[in-house]
């Protein structure tokens, strides 16, 4: 019945003692505090408090209900109070506010004094809650500056800052960014760097520089601050890409003196050097050349006979002991001081003793007009040129010795006004020799004067070439004019025309009249073989009268192929020029334009024996009154086309003269303005006096050789000749020729004939002849013809010609005519006739002379 209490015992005698029995009366027992986390510390919070009679599990007592957190095991009065926002020790205090607070490692502020968020390392204090001016972080390399903390990018900078606080600055951090420097290996320490090896970084490598305009740096003595200094090696030590001598900044300290070595042999002239660093071209270090104009002339060169100081020491030739006897020359005792010395007495050295001479072959040593290369006269007995065979055609001036000459037989003859050399018009198989005095009188019960003659030679096979002459009363045919004052013999030209296989001849009489017309002028037509004499020309075979009075037809004809038959065919001229034109004068003309025919042969005369009209044949006329078209006549195929074309001097044609190509394809009258003209470059040069043809440079088409005897090119009437080459095409003027060949003087009238001369020289090509009838070397109008040996582009004077036949005296006018055939002696020489109408020989006044000359002599 008793009431259970806390006392220990068991009160009430059931359930056991105190807590055991639920009937206890708690009122008896103790206030006990809950200890949720165990910590010995009891929950203040009544409301987890319970009365028992002894300490429950997971209570305390009254004591010890200190906890401010029951919680959390770490929150009770023992605990030492620790950052964390929690009163640990429950008196109260939290964190820094409880003055017993235990700070622990990561309480630690380190100061931030340049606020960029991360703390000295070296200043810090311990705090649960941040103090103002510090941070957590404790990386800061240096907390005077704001941009270096590990939160920075590392940059190139002067001072190696490390930026990024890694302990690594610049070049050393890997990371480093920013602008980099290129800098450039200076290999060789002269503090200029190679531009081709670099790298781009924060500082200077070792060995590296900012300079990149070293050029080589394995030298130090190369860079842009060296001096630029002669060098074999053409080195360019001051980098500016020049070398020595291009470098106009190169010291001329370093220079070497050379001397100009004009003439190439390794030698220089000591009067003209410059200094450089090397030779300049034509330049070189030795300075004993003597002459620097002669490749063969300096020290190492051997002396030898030249007149020149080969060695360029002791003079020269003679005068220097070394001198080379393989080079001295034979010198010959020459007593008659003629030039020419004996073959048997001879001395040897560089230049001629006194005494002697250079040249031998004299036959007569005590004769100076006996020597070689002495004006031979033929027939004299004397042997002048040292030569068996005399008075040949060789280089230099020939007076007026000829192998054979034939005369006029009396004065004022004018023999040798027309010369030509046809193949065989005699029948002999020989060439022969035609000249003509158309001045020449005859007959003496019915006397006939001025009607003038054409004379054939005699065989020039069975001629003495070495007798000098032949006189012209025994030529083989002699054909004679028909009336008087008829001037036969103008005009001459040669073919086969009734292509019977012989030479046929065609004869102009410029003054005959057909039944007193007046100067109508008649062609008169003779049909080879011719081999009997005199031949009175009114019995020829054929013959045709100009159209009218004044016409002067016969001055000039040619025969040529128009057609390709078997026969020949004749162009024949009348001029129709004023007296002036011809070399005869006191006449009366018509000074019309002229005219010239073209007939074509045939086996019968009738082609010739015709009355020329406006439509006969083929009729060309000149441009204007005065032209005198027709005054040199030639046919030439000059445009290759297998044809001839006729060519038609007009001297006096435009201003200066023409020559017209004329197409032989047409028919009937044509004007020669129509045609091809090659004229003159100004007044009065009386271009188409003569003409020639031939195949000058063998390219298979016709040439053609212009005189124009009042040229004015070598002087005032010096007179001239051209060559223009085939294919002639077009309008051309003279002056563009391919050739010029120019009088010597003033007043020559060089081309007052000219001709074609087969190959005098044995060269393989032909030459040219060139008469010049009033040239003055002989005498006033003495006259010569001038070889020039082969075709030359270009201008030449004829002062230049390799041979040149001279009239005998004044007023011979010697070149009046001239003519070249093939080789007459055999000799493989061509030989040429010249004539000279107003020669006088054997006293005939006037008589005239044509001169056959023989090639030979070249070499």
């Amino acid at each position: 019945a008793a009431t259970e209490i806390c006392n220990g015992i068991d009160d009430d005698c059931v359930n056991g003692a105190d807590d055991d029995d639920p009937a206890v009366d708690l009122s008896t027992g103790t206030t006990y505090y809950r200890d949720a986390d165990s910590d010995r510390y009891g929950d203040t919070n009544v409301d987890n408090a319970i009365t028992a009679c002894d300490l429950p599990e997971g209570y305390t007592t009254a004591a010890d209900a200190l906890d401010c957190d029951d919680s959390t095991a770490a929150v009770n009065p023992d605990a030492t109070e620790v950052c964390n926002g929690i009163d640990d020790d429950c008196n109260t205090d939290v964190d820094d506010d409880d003055a017993g607070v235990s700070y622990g490692r990561g309480d630690l502020w380190y100061e931030d004094n340049d606020i960029d968020t991360y703390g000295n390392a070296s200043s810090s204090v311990s705090s649960c809650a941040q103090p103002s001016g510090y941070v957590r972080d404790d990386t800061d390399c240096d907390d005077s500056r704001d941009d270096v903390n590990p939160g920075e990018v590392e940059i190139c900078d002067d001072d190696d800052t490390d930026e990024d606080c890694n302990r690594q600055a610049d070049d050393d951090d890997a990371g480093v960014t920013g602008v980099f420097t290129d800098f450039y290996l200076d290999d060789d320490g002269d503090t200029f760097g190679d531009p081709a090896v670099s790298v781009s970084q924060c500082d200077a490598p070792a060995r590296h520089v900012l300079d990149d305009t070293d050029c080589d740096d394995t030298d130090d003595t190369i860079n842009t601050a060296a001096t630029e200094v002669c060098d074999a090696l053409n080195v360019d030590e001051d980098c500016d890409e020049l070398s020595d001598d291009d470098d106009p900044s190169a010291s001329a300290a370093t220079f070497s003196r050379f001397y100009r070595d004009n003439d190439n042999d390794t030698y220089g002239d000591p009067s003209d050097s410059t200094n450089a660093c090397d030779a300049p071209s034509d330049y070189v270090s030795d300075n004993q050349d003597c002459d620097d104009a002669n490749e063969n002339v300096n020290p190492a060169a051997t002396e030898v006979c030249n007149g020149i100081d080969d060695d360029c020491v002791n003079g020269a030739d003679d005068d220097d002991v070394n001198v080379d006897p393989s080079t001295f020359s034979t010198f010959y005792l020459d007593d008659d001081d003629d030039g020419y010395g004996l073959d048997s007495t001879t001395l040897d050295a560089c230049a001629s003793p006194s005494g002697y001479t250079d040249l031998s072959g004299d036959c007569d040593d005590d004769a100076d007009t006996t020597f070689p290369g002495a004006t031979e006269t033929c027939n004299d007995g004397i042997d002048a040129d040292c030569e068996p065979t005399t008075c040949l055609l060789e280089s230099g001036d020939l007076d007026s010795t000829a192998d054979v000459a034939w005369r006029g037989e009396s004065s004022s003859d004018a023999f040798g006004h027309r010369v030509l050399l046809t193949p065989d018009l005699t029948g002999d198989g020989n060439p022969d020799a035609i000249a003509s005095a158309y001045f020449e009188s005859f007959g003496s019960a019915s006397p006939k004067n001025f009607a003038g003659r054409v004379r054939v030679g005699a065989s020039l096979e069975t001629t003495d070439l070495d007798d000098g002459t032949d006189s012209v009363v025994n030529a083989e045919v002699i054909i004679s004019g028909d009336s008087n004052a008829d001037r036969m013999g103008t005009g001459l030209s040669s073919g086969d025309f009734n292509g019977d296989g012989n030479e046929d001849l065609v004869l102009g009489a410029v003054f005959a009249e057909e039944s007193g017309n007046g100067a109508d002028g008649a062609a008169y037509l003779l049909l080879g073989p011719l081999n009997s004499s005199p031949v009175p020309v009114g019995t020829s075979d054929a013959i045709t009268y100009g159209r009218g009075n004044g016409d002067n037809l016969g001055w000039a004809s040619a025969a040529g192929d128009i057609d390709g038959d078997a026969y020949a065919d004749l162009a024949v001229a009348a001029p129709q020029c004023s007296a002036s034109s011809f070399v005869a004068s006191n006449v009366g003309t018509s000074s019309g334009p002229g005219e010239v025919f073209v007939l074509s042969g045939a086996a019968s005369t009738s082609w010739f024996d015709t009355a020329l009209g406006a439509t006969t044949g083929i009729r060309f006329t000149g441009t204007s009154s005065g032209d005198c078209a027709g005054h040199s006549l030639v046919f030439a195929d000059v445009d290759g086309n297998g044809q001839d074309e006729l060519i038609v001097g007009a001297p006096f044609a435009g201003t200066g003269g023409e020559v017209h190509v004329a197409d032989t394809t047409l028919t009937g009258a044509n004007d020669l303005s129509d045609e091809i003209t090659m004229g003159a470059w100004g007044a009065n040069h009386e271009v188409g006096s003569a003409i020639a043809t031939d195949d000058m440079n063998g390219d298979g088409y016709a040439d053609l050789l212009v005189g124009a005897p009042e040229s004015d090119l070598g002087g005032n009437a010096a007179g001239a000749a051209f060559v223009v080459l085939g294919p002639t095409t077009g309008e051309t003027e003279l002056t563009e020729a391919d050739m010029i060949m120019v009088g010597e003087r003033t007043d020559d009238q060089a081309g007052s004939a000219v001709s074609v001369v087969p190959d005098v020289d044995v060269d393989g090509s032909d030459d040219l002849l060139i008469g010049a009838a009033s040239e003055n070397t002989a005498g006033s109008d003495a006259g010569a013809a001038y070889l020039v040996l082969g075709f030359t582009s270009g201008t030449l004077d004829l002062v230049l010609a390799e041979a040149k036949v001279l009239g005998s005296a004044a007023d011979d006018r010697l070149g009046t005519s001239v003519a070249g055939l093939g080789d007459v002696d055999g000799d493989g020489s061509g030989d040429v006739i010249v004539g000279a109408p107003f020669a006088t020989a054997d006293t005939l006044q006037d008589g005239g002379e044509s001169k056959l000359i023989l090639g030979g002599g070249w070499p």
